[in-house]
C-alpha cells in the first residue's frame, strides 16, 4: 500500500482489479462510500467551526463599541 498525502492509501488488488484511494481510521481502512462521508464530515466540521468564529469575533467586537462594556 502506497501512502499519500492527507492520510489516503491507495490498495493494491491483483492485477486487472480497480485500485481506488481509501482513508484509513485507526487500523481499518474505510471503503470508498465512507471515505466520502468522512471528508464530507471533515468539510462539514471546518465550515462548522469558522462560521462559529465568525459569529463570536462578530458579538466580541459589537459588545467591546457598546458603552455598557466601558469601564471607569
Amino acid at each position: 500500500m502506497a501512502r499519500h498525502p492527507g492520510g489516503l492509501v491507495t490498495s493494491h488488488e491483483e492485477a486487472g482489479e480497480r485500485s481506488y484511494p481509501t482513508a484509513r481510521f485507526g487500523n481499518t481502512e474505510l471503503p470508498p462510500q465512507q471515505t466520502a462521508a468522512l471528508r464530507r464530515a471533515t468539510r462539514l466540521e471546518i465550515v462548522t467551526i469558522l462560521y462559529m468564529f465568525t459569529g463570536i469575533s462578530v458579538v466580541f467586537l459589537t459588545m467591546g463599541s457598546s458603552q455598557a462594556m466601558k469601564t471607569g
